[in-house]
C-alpha cells in the first residue's frame, strides 16, 4: 500500500515537518511505500535525517511572493492532477 503526504516544504525544519518525518519512518518499517510531496523546496539541506526509502517529490511552487493569486490557484490545479496520474 502506497501513502503519501503533502507538505509545503519538507525542508522547513518545523513540528509538522518531524513528524510526517517520523510517521513515515514507522510506516516504512511496517512494510508502507511511502512518498513524501512538497510543494516547494526554499533550502537544499535537510534539518531532519530522513530515510532513504522514503520518496521525496517536489512540485516546485514558488510561493515566496504571498500576494500572487495567480500563483496559489494555479497550485490547486496542479496538485490535483499531480494526484490524478
Amino acid at each position: 500500500m502506497d501513502i503519501v503526504f503533502l507538505l509545503h516544504d519538507i525542508h522547513f525544519g518545523g513540528g509538522g515537518e518531524r513528524v510526517t518525518l517520523n510517521i513515515a519512518d514507522q510506516l516504512i518499517k511496517k512494510g508502507y511505500q511511502v512518498t513524501i510531496v512538497s510543494l516547494s523546496k526554499y533550502r537544499t539541506e535537510n534539518i531532519y535525517t530522513i530515510n532513504p526509502e522514503i520518496k521525496i517529490e517536489y512540485l516546485n511552487f514558488d510561493f515566496q511572493n504571498k500576494n500572487n493569486l495567480f500563483e496559489k490557484i494555479a497550485s490547486i490545479f496542479h496538485i490535483r492532477k499531480y494526484f490524478k496520474n
